[in-house]
């Protein structure tokens, strides 16, 4: 099942469970959104933005260079460009 949601998905699950912590609790500890963390755990959230993965890496004492690189391998196997970046203004 980890494999349909991506390497992403799997890598924050894993990386989380480490540490013992509910997906609220890295929500909490990172600045985003519960719906974030379960999203990308899911697998609906495939490219997040460069900052959510800071966030996410610095809560779970990772590179977020290495985060962002699996994001990058897990987008490219589905065919999308990632991380996503937010929108720019006109």
């Amino acid at each position: 099942m980890a494999e349909s949601r991506g390497e992403l998905a799997a890598a924050l699950r894993a990386a989380r469970t480490t540490h013992g912590w509910s997906q609220a609790a890295l929500a909490a500890r990172a600045g985003v959104h519960l719906s974030t963390v379960a999203d990308i755990e899911a697998g609906r959230i495939r490219r997040p933005h460069n900052r959510t993965l800071a966030s996410l890496a610095a809560a779970l004492a990772l590179r977020s260079a290495d985060l962002a690189r699996v994001a990058r391998r897990d987008a490219a196997a589905r065919g999308l460009r990632g991380p996503g970046r937010p929108p720019t203004e006109c």
